[in-house]
């Protein structure tokens, strides 16, 4: 069956439009199995680990997470956004409500904040990405058969409810605008991959040479098809994703997020990382792999230029005081007779007077 039809037969889900205070309890444990069935997560690893992370944030100490959560936002400078972004429920379908996100990157470690009041959607997706991440990181390093490639070390991870009364500074603060709106949230805490992503690397790389483009291309090849063959599709295999050691010549892979063991999720099924498209990447960052109408050729100056935005339709001429003025308002210049109506009693230039 193809990956088309087996996404079709699978059963959907009934997702409300709206959420209520209780969608902020996190999900049950049979809720759980049974989203793990849905999403035909038949791996023992993955349950497992799933299994362990419910239990462990269910156990956590809520004021030693809240504490981590004010710690790390206030020592935030510039985070990254993501906004109108969706979860997958467990047969893959976009069909939840929006949430934000937050990633504060620090010199050694990442942090990810993740509002979670929408349902048990929220937290079975969170729980899989962690999961997923966990299983990557054992076939990096303990399997039998690893691929070679770096994954980020989960430090710690949580889940809380925070009260608008209790950091009343998380609300109101500029840099996180929308979190006036949540009450619940999950954190990452993460190792961070020290060295460039595969996009900004390849700013840096003689792709002219023609032995370093196709050794470089194999590489790529080779990891995505080591972890296809162990049935892990991270399904959002991007030049933003994948990150590129030079000086030990060794990938790193990141966000998990969409990861499955089938695929059906693939944002780029069949993308090659050919010496074509690797040059293509170089001379066109925007392009990191197949996003070309979501890439900053679309957000660029360009579009925002002051060609479309400029003084010409903005100018002083066309809102200055002469077109407001009293004189371009007055009867005089209400009452012009059209240019094309000749006035009586006037004749016409080429008729000559005897």
């Amino acid at each position: 069956m193809s990956k088309k039809s087996s996404k079709l037969s699978l059963m959907s889900l009934d997702i409300p439009e709206e959420t209520s205070e209780n969608d902020t309890e996190l999900i049950p444990e049979d809720k759980l199995y049974e989203y793990v069935e849905k999403a035909q997560i038949d791996n023992d690893f993955i349950k497992k680990s799933m299994r362990e992370i419910r239990n462990n944030v269910n156990n956590n100490d809520k004021i030693e997470i809240k504490n981590k959560i004010k710690q790390h936002i206030s020592q935030c400078l510039n985070p990254l956004t993501h906004g109108k972004r969706r979860f997958t429920n467990p047969v893959g379908e976009y069909n939840t409500p929006i949430h934000v996100s937050y990633i504060c990157t620090f010199p050694n470690t990442i942090f990810k904040l993740i509002n979670c009041e929408q349902h048990y959607v929220s937290d079975f997706t969170i729980m899989k990405e962690i999961a997923f991440q966990y299983y990557a990181k054992y076939l990096s390093t303990q399997d039998e058969e690893k691929c070679d490639f770096k994954v980020p070390e989960i430090i710690s991870y949580g889940r809380v409810i925070i009260s608008r009364d209790e950091y009343p500074e998380y609300f109101i603060s500029k840099k996180f605008g929308q979190y006036g709106k949540y009450n619940c949230f999950w954190f990452i805490e993460m190792e961070r991959l020290n060295y460039d992503s595969l996009a900004d690397s390849l700013q840096y790389i003689d792709l002219s040479d023609q032995n370093t483009c196709d050794s470089l291309s194999q590489k790529l090849k080779s990891l995505n098809n080591c972890l296809k063959n162990k049935d892990f599709f991270h399904n959002d295999y991007h030049a933003k994703n994948i990150f590129y050691d030079r000086e030990n010549d060794k990938l790193g892979l990141i966000d998990y997020g969409i990861s499955d063991l089938s695929g059906i999720l693939d944002t780029k099924p069949g993308v090659n990382y050919t010496c074509d498209l690797l040059r293509d990447i170089k001379n066109n960052p925007q392009n990191i792999g197949g996003r070309k109408y979501k890439s900053r050729k679309y957000k660029s100056r360009k579009y925002k230029s002051r060609k479309y935005k400029s003084r010409k339709y903005k100018s002083r001429k066309y809102k200055s005081r002469k077109y407001k003025s009293r004189k371009y308002k007055s009867r005089k210049y209400k009452n012009i007779k059209p240019k094309n109506i000749k006035p009586k009693n006037i004749k016409p230039k080429n008729i000559i007077n005897n």
